[in-house]
């Protein structure tokens, strides 16, 4: 199809590898437009065992395309070798098999599945190639018929297209082909990787393809270590009527998986393949009861998590095993350099192993007390109700580290595990992985492929962007404004040694949404979201299995740059969450959208099971929990919040509601001594406390005060749904309806439509009984059932 070439990339600093048609071949319009089909197919999927397309572009008539560059050998090079190990085998497939769910999910089907199209990444990543054959399932709209020439069209019937010996029995008759012949191919390549030979082969192609329509592959030699699971699997992948196959890429990832853990069982058998064509076929009494206990095992192992299931107590294959708390390690050298080091080792090696949903771990916040001091694991593992606890020492010697970890039971402090480790600073990179094997094996945790994958995935190999992500991390754990602002720094640093980091992507673009919306204010606002947004759409492109990328993209749908889009915020933390099930900050995000619905005692529960993963409340989820109590009316509980949070942060919308409280519990010179107090850290007015007392001054009968507030703030270039709704409250108490009802609508339009706040607030009693704001209260009442019927849970009614 064309040649290849290892190429640098200038503008980004990266190898990549340049895959170009040659002249002769351009003038061939077939070539022309499988070239552009393998481009146009690769371009659209993001996914990681598919090759990624950086670039596409024609030169000097010379069509390229711009791939990543791959470092490995190709499946047929390892064949070549040997026999693969079933559990490599299975592992290998399972990967195929996500790649081409992706790829099916998109409507586009490989056609030339095969040995020679799938490479081996050195970390053991199977990355699919060359979708030059590739096929369009979907249907293309007339504008797309139009306007995009290079869109792959369906083959002529009667046309073969494939490799002999991987093809479908369906692609040797010439019949149309979709994605159950990709599932064919795949279990051609397993039946290879297993036994060494083709399942389909002849001395002649027309012979190869006649077994292909008429025979079965010969069985696997009992010297093999082929489960009879295994043979089963393989017999429903290679049906020769794509009816029996395996209905999709993604049921068959799952029972590649679910071999790989050993639940042989969960692999069924259709009906018109129960056939002795294979000795080892099972009866069909045995098979019905295989077949409920799949679909038992796949309700409780791949459930989404919907609202009423989000964190949830998982089912009991994957109920956690062992509650773990790794805590901040002991600097034992005086060097500033390597304090990050205390923090962002364990903030590593916990971030990983949050991907095992047998395993319970306590996330970084939670631990952030025992930073630098001495500490009793027993007791630790007490105060955090985790009944194993890492704890650990690192000090520097010349270049080198020594690290010291030890995994101590809590019931007993009996050690489970312990070892030290003398480092280079480029083998920090390797710790985490080589800890979260060690812990796993000690707790006797089970993995499943997928989460083996995740645990162990390496997302950077250069050593300081390693290091500048760990100190990210390190500040963004704990942070206030300057912490924030030096994460952003740290992780911006990372980014230009590793621009395809995408862990230190994900911690930019969660840095910037929380500064958008915790310390930006006027345009500047806007600015931070914008690049919260666009750096987490690309660290999901460049790590869509990743649950802290999904994450960081919720984060930055919930800023003033996209009107605070709860409905986006709410679908990313609940896809993070089928990702990683200990996510806290996922309940948060999810807690914080919530209360702005108006849906208190579905955030009630969020918040709860935050909870239950952290073993205590953090900032984030102390602020969350003191807002909704605000909305939810419970004045006095939220004011005690405000106080207790007050003695960690001195975050400006908690002192705002703390002066707010006071109004509402009946103390209005509190409450305008405190809203007038607040300050910014450029010790300008905060804009938001500012109106807030502005609608108390008018409450309180002090209008020209009120006024030369509104005044300011109406000149001001800061503006979001908070000020809109204090705006309204406060020319409501003016009796200035038309510009309440104006900025009440605003206000419920930009992210704040919370109807239960805006039917019982008392500072909206002069507008009620009015039919204007009586039709917007019917506006947001509807809403509000809505969000109930999409989001679940039970939402507050107005007392």
């Amino acid at each position: 199809m064309g040649e290849v070439y290892r190429a640098r990339d200038p503008r980004l600093r990266r190898e990549v590898a340049l895959k170009v048609l040659p002249a002769e071949l351009s003038a061939d319009p077939d070539r022309l437009r499988r070239f552009e089909q393998e481009a146009w197919a690769s371009s659209s999927l993001n996914h990681p065992n598919i090759l990624v397309v950086h670039d596409i572009g024609e030169q000097d008539g010379r069509p390229y395309v711009v791939f990543e560059l791959l470092e490995g050998t190709t499946l047929r090079e390892q064949l070549a070798v040997g026999v693969l190990p079933a559990r490599k085998a299975l592992e290998y497939a399972a990967q195929i098999a996500r790649g081409l769910a992706a790829a099916h999910e998109k409507g586009i089907v490989h056609r030339d599945l095969k040995p020679e199209n799938l490479f081996v990444t050195r970390d053991g990543r199977i990355k699919i190639l060359d979708f030059g054959l590739a096929k369009l399932t979907t249907p293309v709209s007339a504008t797309e018929e139009t306007s995009a020439p290079t869109t792959p069209r369906g083959t002529e019937p009667g046309v073969v297209l494939g490799t002999v010996g991987y093809m479908s029995p369906e692609q040797v008759r010439g019949a149309p082909a979709d994605h159950r012949s990709d599932i064919f191919a795949l279990g051609a390549v397993l039946y290879e990787m297993l036994t060494g030979r083709r399942a389909f082969r002849g001395d002649s192609a027309v012979e190869t393809l006649n077994a292909i329509l008429k025979e079965e592959p010969p069985e696997p030699e009992t010297s093999t270590s082929v489960s009879p699971a295994l043979h089963r699997l393989l017999r429903r992948c290679l049906e020769k009527s794509s009816e029996q196959r395996f209905q999709s890429a993604s049921d068959l990832s799952f029972a590649l998986e679910a071999l790989t853990t050993g639940w042989e069982t969960q692999v069924p058998v259709p009906a018109a393949a129960r056939r002795t064509r294979w000795p080892w076929a099972l009866a069909t009494v045995a098979i019905l009861g295989v077949l409920l206990l799949l679909a038992v095992s796949r309700r409780a192992v791949r459930r989404e998590v919907t609202p009423e299931t989000a964190a949830s107590p998982t089912p009991a294959a994957a109920r956690p095993t062992a509650h773990l708390a790794i805590l901040p390690l002991r600097i034992l050298t005086p060097a500033k350099e390597i304090d990050y080091l205390g923090v962002g080792i364990p903030d590593a090696i916990t971030t990983r192993l949050a991907n095992v949903r047998t395993l319970r771990i306590r996330p970084t916040a939670s631990v952030l007390r025992y930073e630098k001091a001495v500490v009793d694991p027993q007791k630790a593992g007490e105060e955090l109700a985790a009944d194993h606890v890492l704890v650990g020492t690192v000090q520097k010697t010349g270049e080198a580290y020594r690290i010291n970890f030890q995994l101590v039971r809590t019931n007993d402090g009996v050690p489970l595990w312990g070892q030290s480790f003398d480092l280079a600073e480029k083998e920090l990179l390797d710790l985490q992985d080589s800890v979260a094997r060690q812990v796993t094996a000690a707790l006797r945790v089970q993995m499943t492929a997928a989460e083996q994958e995740r645990v162990y995935q390496r997302y950077t190999r250069n050593p300081r962007a390693h290091q500048l992500y760990l100190e990210g991390r390190s500040l963004l754990a704990n942070y206030d404004e300057q912490k924030m602002r030096d994460a952003i720094v740290r992780f911006e640093e990372a980014l230009r040694l590793d621009p395809d980091n995408a862990l230190a992507r994900a911690g930019l673009a969660t840095a910037l949404a929380f500064f958008a919306t915790r310390y930006a204010y006027e345009q500047e606002a806007r600015d931070w979201g914008r690049r919260a947004e666009q750096e987490a759409m690309l660290a999901i492109r460049q790590a869509p299995e990743l649950a802290e990328t999904h994450l960081a993209q919720a984060n930055a749908a919930a800023t003033l740059y996209r009107d605070f889009d709860w409905a986006r915020l709410i679908s990313g933390a609940e896809k993070a969450l089928t990702l990683n099930p200990n996510l806290d900050l996922a309940h948060t995000a999810l807690a914080r959208a919530l209360y702005h619905l108006g849906l208190f005692d579905r955030c009630r529960s969020e918040l709860r099971k935050a909870a239950g993963i952290t073993g205590e409340d953090t900032v984030e989820a102390a602020r969350a929990a003191l807002t909704m109590e605000f909305y939810d009316s419970r004045f006095a509980e939220a004011r005690r919040l405000a106080e207790d949070l007050l003695l960690r942060t001195d975050l400006s919308s908690v002192r705002m509601f703390h002066g707010w409280a006071s109004f509402y519990l009946g103390e209005p010179d509190r409450a305008r001594e405190v809203l007038s107090g607040i300050r910014r850290s450029s010790r300008k007015p905060d804009v938001r406390s500012q109106t807030v007392l502005a609608s108390v001054l008018a409450a309180g009968g002090d209008h020209a005060g009120a006024e030369q507030i509104l005044d300011a703030v109406n000149r001001g270039d800061f503006m979001d749904h908070h000020v809109a709704y204090s705006l309204g409250a406060a020319y409501a108490q003016l009796g200035r309806d038309a510009e309440a009802l104006r900025w009440l609508r605003e206000s419920a339009r930009t992210g704040f439509p919370c109807y239960p706040w805006f039917a019982r607030d008392p500072m909206l009693a002069p507008l009620r009984g009015k039919p204007d704001f009586e039709a917007l209260l019917g506006e947001m009442r509807r809403s509000f059932e809505d969000s109930k019927a999409r989001y679940g849970g039970k939402a507050t009614e107005p007392r």
